[in-house]
Parts: structure tokens; C-alpha cells; sequence
């Protein structure tokens, strides 16, 4: 399935991991009944939409159909410059990967989040560092 962010076009809003997961498939039940008492019943969302219910293989599903967004930017004008972000991208994605062997799962979505975001304001190339950017342990 590929979804798109039309968010980003207006130029406001950097491409968010969650942004590219299907409701359908996040993690937890829908509602959530809670009986408080005196036939009082409270029900909820169990659903989270935030980075804390998002696995290691929906955001590899995710990050592919954004490395797809991507290479569809009309800035990349020459196939040598798709290839050189398609390069850096695949870069980028490995180093998470390297992340996730060591740092908590919810440290590196954390880190992969602020990257996304950072990035999307100063357009550096991916993979590149970023002295702004830390994980824990």
C-alpha cells in the first residue's frame, strides 16, 4: 500500500513515519471499555497514533514508501541525482539499522523523528550527521 503526505506540499510539514502507516494496522484495540461503576461505563480509544505503537517492520514499510515519495520530488531533476539520493537514503536507513541493534526501539524512533524533521528544514543530504541529534541508551 503507498500512501502519500499531502501535507508536505505546502511546505510545512516533514515526512513523519506514522504519516505513511495505515490506521488499520497500528497496534492495540480500537476502544477500550472501562466499567467505573453505578452502570457507568467508560470507553476509550486504545489506539495510540504516536511513535510508541509503531514496529521495526512498519517503519520499514513506511520508510520505503517514502524513499518512493521521494525520488518523485520534482527537485531531482537528473537520474544522476535520484541515484545519489536513492544513495543516501539507503545510507540513512542503514545507520537506523545499526541503531536499532544497540539503542532501544523507541530511542531510535525518537531519533529517526527529530532527524526527519531536521533534515526536512536544513535539506541536508540523509545519512549525513547531525551534531544536534543524540540517542539513549
Amino acid at each position: 500500500m503507498y500512501l502519500t503526505n499531502t501535507a508536505l506540499s505546502a511546505g510545512t510539514k516533514y515526512r513523519k513515519i506514522v504519516d505513511f502507516i495505515p490506521q488499520a494496522s497500528r497496534t492495540g484495540p480500537a476502544e477500550e471499555e472501562l466499567d467505573i461503576g453505578n452502570n457507568i461505563k467508560l470507553v476509550t480509544s486504545g489506539r495510540k497514533s504516536g511513535l510508541d505503537t509503531v514496529s521495526s517492520s512498519q517503519w520499514v514499510s513506511a520508510n520505503a514508501c517514502i524513499l518512493a515519495e521521494l525520488l518523485m520530488e520534482p527537485t531531482l531533476e537528473s537520474p544522476i541525482e535520484k541515484l545519489q539520493m536513492v544513495l543516501d537514503y539507503q545510507a540513512y536507513t542503514s545507520k537506523i539499522g545499526q541503531f536499532a541493534g544497540t539503542y532501544t526501539w523507541k530511542s531510535v524512533l525518537l531519533w529517526d523523528d527529530e532527524y526527519r524533521r531536521v533534515q526536512q528544514i536544513h535539506k541536508f543530504r540523509w545519512g549525513s550527521e547531525s551534531p544536534h541529534l543524540n540517542l539513549v541508551r
